[in-house]
């Protein structure tokens, strides 16, 4: 029994060191490339050499990290990439994104891309058979956009096992084990992205992780409450129909002032401008009329035969204004009666007061 275990500790060491491996070619002979140069990374298993899908590996450049790539093999274990020269510093971060046991392989280091060569990078990487390490994990998450994103394990429900020699599920890993290693999720922009979890397997001595695709749903509108634009007079009297509008929660929106014939605006009550709610909102221009010339209103002083017997009083104001007229104290005359309105409002139509008087009686001579 020590000796089957001590050969099977014999084969993991041996296994890791193969797992390790990688070479790196530098095709100074390669076809020029016209301004960049190319970097190639190739993934296989280490036992039967076939390629391995889904390892992932960041690239960047060590004098500008905004010049950042995410790098996924394809199902050769194959990822390329054209790049401008210079050096680089390249990082794997996922060992598969299929539901496998792969170990890390030692790519991961500095390395200068030069124009017109490429340079090819080959890791070897280690599958462990048996179980699943992360078992009970989702592999797709929906959020939603601007939403926020708690890439830890515990947030995700990822869970990892340890591993007995067999490849068989001995026990939970604690969550202070199974770590958020990267993501790319960017909440503001809908879209796949990923986030890669590491577990450290402590009864083989690797670590393996697991890729969750988050997806990032586009935001769905909401639709808001109208917004209505209502036109009055001073008095709260409609002057103009009224204009609504209607939007998403948080779309911007305009109101206009119009130009009312007849009527000069006075000021805007309410917000002119603002944002959609999931309330009604209105806005109120009020104006004020302009003035409109009235008809004259004409006071007549007239004796009983319709006589004139003073001169006329012309009175002329706006529409609407109110006008007052005057009874008269006339030598030799007594009032009698006014025909008309004394007072009122100026209209669009001429009016008329008659003030009727009757002739005082005269002495004869003796």
């Amino acid at each position: 029994m020590k000796r089957k275990k001590a050969f099977c500790l014999l084969v993991i060491v041996f296994m890791s060191i193969l797992s390790n491996m990688y070479y790196i070619n530098l095709n100074a002979d390669a076809t020029t490339l016209s301004q960049d140069g190319q970097l190639v990374i190739n993934v296989k298993d280490s036992v039967d050499y076939s390629g391995i899908e889904g390892a992932y590996f960041t690239v960047v450049s060590n004098t500008d990290s905004n010049k950042s790539y995410l790098l996924e093999t394809d199902n050769d274990g194959k990822a390329a990439i054209s790049l401008p020269s210079g050096d680089y510093l390249i990082k794997q971060v996922g060992t598969t994104n299929n539901i496998e046991n792969y170990t890390f392989t030692s790519i991961g280091f500095s390395q200068k891309v030069e124009t017109g060569k490429t340079v090819t990078l080959t890791g070897y990487s280690r599958k462990i058979v048996g179980d699943y390490i992360f078992q009970n994990s989702p592999s797709v998450v929906h959020i939603s956009q601007n939403s926020i994103f708690n890439p830890s394990a515990l947030a995700q429900g990822i869970k990892a096992y340890k591993l007995n020699f067999q490849g068989q599920k001995e026990s939970l890993i604690p969550n202070s084990q199974v770590y958020s290693y990267f993501n790319n999720v960017d909440t503001s922009l809908p879209g796949e992205y990923i986030s890669i979890y590491m577990a450290a397997q402590s009864t083989l001595g690797i670590k393996t992780t697991h890729v969750l695709k988050v997806v990032v749903d586009p935001e769905v509108p909401k639709i808001g409450q109208s917004v209505t634009a209502r036109y009055v007079d001073t008095d709260g009297n409609k002057i103009s129909d009224d204009v609504i509008k209607s939007g998403n929660v948080g779309d911007a929106y305009t109101t206009d002032q119009k130009t009312i014939a007849g009527y000069t605006f006075k000021e805007v009550q309410g917000s002119a401008t603002g944002t959609f709610t999931d309330q009604a909102q209105t806005v109120t221009y009020v104006y004020t009329k302009d003035p409109v010339a009235g008809g004259d209103v004409t006071a007549k002083y007239v004796d009983t035969d319709g006589n004139k017997i003073s001169d006329d009083v012309i009175k002329s104001v706006n529409v609407g204004d109110s006008y007052t007229t005057d009874q008269k104290t006339i030598a030799g005359y007594t009032f009698k009666e006014v025909q008309g309105s004394a007072t009122g409002t100026f209209t669009d139509q001429a009016q008329t007061v008659t003030y009727v008087y009757t002739k005082d009686p005269v002495a004869g001579g003796d």
